[in-house]
């Protein structure tokens, strides 16, 4: 910095002149300035990290829940959002997960209808099979072959037995049928006319030991379907026992309904076999079962109709000791009461 000035003394002039050298000041300008940058791209790189951290922080949430719909809607039902906080966002991930797993459950339900459905199938196009070649291959022999009186009357009783069963099986299907989409009426029934019915169908035209053991009372249920039920379970009783061999139908009153029960001392059903007998079409002895005109469908009419009645079919069973079916009618009265 060069500074100067005149000055007037003694009638001369004078002049002042100095210099300085100021250069270590515009060092530390320049260094300032330096250093002023710096910490101020440091600082914006540090905000700049910290406000990724927390703008990650907070859409964590957002970003499992995403994950979570693509993982499902690529068919991974099973996968679930991990809630990792207990705001707002973590409402909404319990409420994501709650969805899921309602959906995961009727999913498999929808799965496990369209698998029952495909063996429904399966199942009544080869009991269809079978004895429609069987009548397809005696007919042909009828018309195909002069036969004697002997061999034509064992063809046609072939073709008459496999008709019934035939018969017996669509008319089956058909009360299935009717029984899921019809509105069932109820009614009270005594239990000495639902015993006495089965009684005067059974007790004397069987050639098993038949006996009846019961309490009187009533009941409120729609009676050809209840009857329909026991005699299917009274049906499927002879057939499992041996001639002579004893079935006993008892019902008694117990706390919140009237149970029936039939017992028979038969084959028995296997364990792993009782919780699929059921299900249409499904048959323990197939050839015990198609040899007595059975199509397995009895069962499963019985279980549509309890169904219906608010009730279920149990099954205690033992192979080579019998079998023993009950189901409880559930007392109507008392629970419009309860519930009043």
């Amino acid at each position: 910095i060069r500074t100067c000035m005149i000055a007037s003394a003694l009638n001369r002039s004078l002049y002042l002149e100095t210099m300085r050298d100021v250069s270590e000041v515009f060092r530390e300008r320049k260094l300032g300035f330096t250093v002023y940058r710096r910490v101020t791209v440091l600082m914006l790189l540090l905000g700049a990290f910290a406000m990724h951290g927390i703008s990650s922080w907070l859409t964590r949430p957002i970003r499992l829940l995403t994950r979570a719909t693509k993982r499902m809607a690529e068919g991974e039902y099973g996968y679930r959002a991990r809630q990792v906080s207990h705001d707002e966002l973590g409402q909404l991930t319990m409420d994501f997960n709650r969805m899921a797993n309602a959906l995961e459950e009727n999913i498999g339900k929808l799965e496990e209808e369209l698998k029952a459905r495909e063996d429904f199938v399966a199942a009544f196009s080869h009991e269809l099979k079978t004895p429609l070649t069987a009548i397809i291959g005696y007919a042909d022999m009828l018309r195909s072959r002069k036969l004697n009186e002997e061999k034509s009357f064992l063809s046609a009783n072939y073709i008459y037995t496999e008709g019934k069963r035939l018969e017996a099986m669509s008319f089956r299907l058909l009360d299935i049928i009717v029984t899921k989409r019809s509105q069932v009426e109820f009614k009270t029934v005594t239990i000495d006319s639902l015993m006495q019915y089965l009684y005067e169908m059974y007790a004397s035209s069987s050639k098993m030991g038949f006996q009846m053991n019961y309490e009187k009372g009533v009941v409120r249920a729609e009676p050809n379907l209840i009857k329909s039920v026991l005699m299917n379970l009274i049906d499927n009783a002879f057939k499992a026992s041996a001639p002579g061999s004893l079935v006993e139908v008892t019902g008694r009153r117990l706390k919140g309904g009237y149970q029936f029960s039939v017992r028979d001392y038969g084959i028995g059903i296997p364990k792993e076999e009782q919780k699929k007998i059921t299900k249409a079409f499904y048959m323990v002895d197939k050839s015990r079962s198609r040899s007595r005109n059975g199509a397995g469908l009895g069962l499963a009419l019985c279980a549509e109709i309890l169904e219906i009645h608010g009730s279920w079919l149990e099954i205690e069973s033992e192979l080579g000791w019998g079998t023993c079916m009950r189901f409880l009618l559930p007392d109507f009265e008392e629970e419009r009461s309860g519930a009043g």
